[in-house]
Parts: C-alpha cells; sequence; structure tokens
C-alpha cells in the first residue's frame, strides 16, 4: 500500500519499516524481497552487504530464488569477496542439484 499509494499517500520509508517487520516473521520470501530492493537500490540506497545478508537469510530457509541471488553475489563479488566455488555452490543448490 505505501509503496504505490494505495489508498494511503506514497511513503517509502512505511513501506521499508512494515517490510522489515514482516522479515522478523522468518518469511524467506520476505526476506528475498527485501535483499532485491537494497540489490537494486529501489525505495533505498543501493547496498549489496544489506542484498547478501536478506538472501543468505532466505536462501538458508532454502529459498530457490535467494540461493540463485546468492550464486550471483558470489559470482560477481557484490557485497562479499568474490568466490566462483560458493557461486557454483549456490546455482547448484538453487537449481535442486
Amino acid at each position: 500500500m505505501y509503496l504505490c499509494g494505495e489508498g494511503v499517500k506514497q511513503d517509502d520509508q512505511k513501506f521499508l519499516y512494515w517490510l522489515k517487520k514482516a522479515t522478523g516473521n522468518e518469511d524467506a520470501e520476505v526476506q528475498n524481497g527485501l535483499g532485491g530492493i537494497y540489490y537494486e537500490g529501489r525505495e533505498v540506497k543501493q547496498d549489496y552487504k544489506k542484498a547478501f545478508y536478506w538472501f543468505e537469510k532466505a536462501a538458508q530457509q532454502g529459498h530457490a530464488d535467494a540461493q540463485h541471488n546468492l550464486g550471483v553475489m558470489y559470482s560477481n563479488g557484490y557485497g562479499i569477496k568474490q568466490d566462483k566455488q560458493k557461486a557454483t555452490y549456490w546455482f547448484n543448490k538453487s537449481s535442486g542439484r
């Protein structure tokens, strides 16, 4: 609602507040989404370290998209030291291998 201003005034800060509050429930989908927001710099300043943090929390719960995202982060050295071996691990895990 706050992101698009549906029924309320559009407010990026309130959107992020409620999204972060939802991550406290260990919801991997929300955690992955928050990682994507930081990765792309939508509504916030781009921050690969925060993106990595949220992708990792979701990936450890088995979220396949987050596992793939961690592979991208390790492959390119975004927010973490580049590590092709860990990138391959997460890419394989995301595809069920």
